[in-house]
């Protein structure tokens, strides 16, 4: 449910989820925590969301990316931003 309201930016619902005790570190098929949804999905708020919330900055996808890394592969800057500000490193 968390991949789902980030991947739709309903922050909302995120937040109440995250509020619910829902993992923030819930792996999706590809190794994927929400946080690289948002990412994917171009959901600043939901990204602001889960770095408030202590979303693990270093996880590593199934591709060996973190989340600054594929929002730096995506050309999101918004986010790489946001990741680099709370002490995202690679």
């Amino acid at each position: 449910l968390l991949h789902q309201a980030a991947q739709n930016g309903c922050i909302p619902v995120l937040k109440d989820l995250i509020d619910k005790g829902f993992d923030t570190e819930q792996l999706n098929q590809d190794d994927e925590t929400p946080i690289f949804t948002a990412i994917r999905a171009r959901k600043i708020e939901a990204v602001r969301v889960l770095v408030k919330a202590k979303a693990n900055l270093n996880h590593t996808n199934s591709d060996e990316q973190t989340p600054l890394a594929l929002a730096k592969s995506q050309n999101f800057s918004e986010a790489v931003k946001v990741l680099r500000a709370a002490g995202a490193k690679r």
